[in-house]
């Protein structure tokens, strides 16, 4: 086929060709990039038939879709099920239509051990409060506050003790001793090198 190539000889553009579809560029410095694209492919039709079953089939879920959404508009506590048979909505099920997710055993398990200190937290900071609003929990309020003072006095006692332990193991001491013992053995070792290559 013969392209006439007018216009900017530098351009590339797009020629097709009206016979057999096949496409190319033409034009600038070099056709060796020439692209081919494959005839438009006409369907089989065994995949029409097919293809006309899905969309059928698609269409029929649709609408059955649709009658229960209706259904379900109409009356909130009943679903339909694909075969029209109506079933049960359960809070689950209406809790996914607004967007929630219920929470797994794991998450459970986390929201629970962050809730309970921080409920015994707000019990000891807000205990004057909870005891002024329920004058019958005054006991056992005062009872945790007080066990929970114990233990921080108790945490505070072992901070301390550890603390004068560690004060007491002198670690500056024997890290002094530690340097001087190994610069002496250093020391011996010169020596004892030097020793060798003098005789």
């Amino acid at each position: 086929m013969d392209v006439e190539d007018e216009g900017e000889p530098d351009k590339r553009r797009p020629v097709r060709c009206p016979s057999c579809n096949e496409s190319w560029f033409t034009g600038g410095k070099t056709d060796l990039y020439a692209l081919s694209f494959t005839k438009p492919s006409e369907i089989e039709p065994e995949v029409a038939r097919i293809l006309q079953e899905e969309a059928a089939q698609e269409m029929s879920a649709r609408k059955l879709e649709n009658e229960a959404a209706l259904q379900k508009s109409a009356d909130p506590t009943k679903e339909m099920s694909p075969q029209g048979d109506p079933e049960p909505v359960t809070s689950d099920d209406m809790a996914k239509d607004d967007g929630y997710v219920p929470l797994n055993k794991r998450q459970h398990i986390i929201l629970f051990l962050l809730a309970v200190p921080a409920g015994l937290t707000g019990l000891f900071i807000f205990a004057p409060q909870i005891v002024e609003r329920f004058p019958e929990s005054a006991d056992w309020v005062f009872s945790y506050v007080f066990w929970v003072n114990d233990m921080r006095a108790v945490l505070n006692d072992l901070m301390v003790s550890s603390q004068d332990f560690i004060t007491s193991l002198d670690l500056g001491g024997i890290l002094r001793s530690a340097q001087v013992w190994l610069g002496d053995s250093v020391n011996w070792i010169k020596d004892w090198v030097s020793s060798f290559s003098e005789s």
